[in-house]
Protein backbone atom coordinates (compact mmCIF):
# COMPACT_ATOMS: atom_id res chain seq x y z
CA UNK A 1 0.00 0.00 0.00
CA UNK A 2 2.79 2.63 0.77
CA UNK A 3 4.47 1.53 -2.49
CA UNK A 4 0.77 2.34 -4.33
CA UNK A 5 1.19 6.43 -2.37
CA UNK A 6 4.19 7.18 -3.13
CA UNK A 7 4.06 5.45 -6.91
CA UNK A 8 0.70 7.93 -7.06
CA UNK A 9 2.65 10.91 -5.70
CA UNK A 10 5.31 10.65 -7.95
CA UNK A 11 3.44 10.59 -11.02
CA UNK A 12 1.19 13.57 -9.63
CA UNK A 13 4.16 15.56 -9.58
CA UNK A 14 4.88 14.98 -13.32
CA UNK A 15 1.85 17.28 -13.82
CA UNK A 16 3.57 20.81 -12.80
CA UNK A 17 4.06 22.80 -15.49
CA UNK A 18 7.50 23.69 -15.38
CA UNK A 19 9.62 22.80 -18.45
CA UNK A 20 12.29 20.71 -17.22
CA UNK A 21 13.90 18.77 -20.12
CA UNK A 22 15.92 20.52 -23.02
CA UNK A 23 13.34 18.64 -25.01
CA UNK A 24 9.99 20.72 -22.90
CA UNK A 25 12.29 23.51 -23.01
CA UNK A 26 12.77 24.26 -26.48
CA UNK A 27 8.90 23.39 -26.89
CA UNK A 28 7.76 26.05 -24.81
CA UNK A 29 9.98 28.44 -26.23
CA UNK A 30 8.49 27.55 -29.69
CA UNK A 31 5.11 27.92 -28.47
CA UNK A 32 5.84 31.23 -26.30
CA UNK A 33 7.64 32.43 -29.80
CA UNK A 34 4.56 31.56 -31.95
CA UNK A 35 1.74 32.74 -29.92
CA UNK A 36 3.61 36.52 -29.77
CA UNK A 37 3.86 36.10 -33.47
CA UNK A 38 -0.36 35.53 -32.95
CA UNK A 39 -0.39 38.08 -30.37
CA UNK A 40 1.51 40.47 -33.06
CA UNK A 41 -0.54 39.81 -36.23
CA UNK A 42 -3.66 40.19 -33.83
CA UNK A 43 -2.28 43.69 -32.53
CA UNK A 44 -1.85 44.98 -36.01
CA UNK A 45 -4.84 43.99 -37.56
CA UNK A 46 -7.50 45.53 -35.21
CA UNK A 47 -10.89 45.82 -37.77
CA UNK A 48 -13.51 43.06 -36.87
CA UNK A 49 -13.58 41.22 -40.24
CA UNK A 50 -10.02 40.82 -39.38
CA UNK A 51 -8.63 36.83 -39.77
CA UNK A 52 -6.46 37.03 -36.91
CA UNK A 53 -9.32 38.12 -34.51
CA UNK A 54 -11.21 35.51 -35.96
CA UNK A 55 -8.46 32.90 -35.69
CA UNK A 56 -7.95 30.82 -32.44
CA UNK A 57 -4.33 30.59 -33.27
CA UNK A 58 -4.23 32.91 -29.94
CA UNK A 59 -5.88 30.65 -27.66
CA UNK A 60 -4.34 27.39 -28.92
CA UNK A 61 -1.09 28.58 -27.99
CA UNK A 62 -2.03 29.71 -24.64
CA UNK A 63 -3.90 26.25 -24.21
CA UNK A 64 -1.01 23.88 -25.25
CA UNK A 65 1.36 26.25 -23.27
CA UNK A 66 3.23 25.25 -19.87
CA UNK A 67 4.25 29.01 -18.76
CA UNK A 68 2.46 30.87 -16.19
CA UNK A 69 -0.15 33.55 -17.12
CA UNK A 70 2.25 36.58 -16.27
CA UNK A 71 5.04 34.96 -19.10
CA UNK A 72 1.91 35.59 -21.71
CA UNK A 73 1.33 38.99 -20.45
CA UNK A 74 4.85 39.48 -20.59
CA UNK A 75 5.13 38.45 -24.43
CA UNK A 76 2.09 40.69 -24.97
CA UNK A 77 3.85 43.58 -23.36
CA UNK A 78 6.85 42.93 -25.22
CA UNK A 79 5.17 42.51 -28.53
CA UNK A 80 2.93 45.34 -28.24
CA UNK A 81 6.38 47.45 -27.20
CA UNK A 82 8.69 46.59 -29.61
CA UNK A 83 10.62 49.08 -31.33
CA UNK A 84 9.58 48.22 -35.40
CA UNK A 85 11.81 48.99 -38.52
CA UNK A 86 10.51 51.49 -40.37
CA UNK A 87 8.82 49.49 -43.53
CA UNK A 88 7.30 50.99 -46.74
CA UNK A 89 5.52 49.77 -49.29
CA UNK A 90 5.66 51.35 -53.11
CA UNK A 91 2.28 50.66 -53.21
CA UNK A 92 0.69 51.89 -49.72
CA UNK A 93 0.09 48.78 -48.44
CA UNK A 94 0.07 47.76 -45.18
CA UNK A 95 3.10 45.60 -44.33
CA UNK A 96 1.88 44.67 -40.91
CA UNK A 97 2.66 40.80 -41.51
CA UNK A 98 6.23 41.68 -42.31
CA UNK A 99 6.48 43.95 -38.66
CA UNK A 100 5.45 40.92 -37.15
CA UNK A 101 7.93 38.52 -38.64
CA UNK A 102 10.65 40.95 -37.87
CA UNK A 103 9.55 40.34 -34.00
CA UNK A 104 9.30 36.76 -34.28
CA UNK A 105 12.90 36.37 -35.85
CA UNK A 106 14.53 38.89 -33.90
CA UNK A 107 17.64 38.32 -31.49
CA UNK A 108 15.88 40.29 -28.90
CA UNK A 109 12.67 38.69 -28.76
CA UNK A 110 14.82 35.44 -28.14
CA UNK A 111 17.13 36.05 -25.68
CA UNK A 112 13.44 37.37 -23.70
CA UNK A 113 11.78 33.99 -24.35
CA UNK A 114 15.09 32.40 -23.40
CA UNK A 115 14.54 34.65 -20.20
CA UNK A 116 11.14 34.33 -18.79
CA UNK A 117 11.72 30.16 -19.62
CA UNK A 118 15.00 30.70 -17.29
CA UNK A 119 13.11 32.03 -14.16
Amino acid sequence: MRILIIALFIMSCGGVKKASSSNDFETEKSNLKNYGLCQCLNNQYKTNDSISIQDGSISGYFERGTSSIENYEKVDSFVKNYNFQSFKSIDGKSLSTMKCIQVYNSKEFDLFIHSLLKK
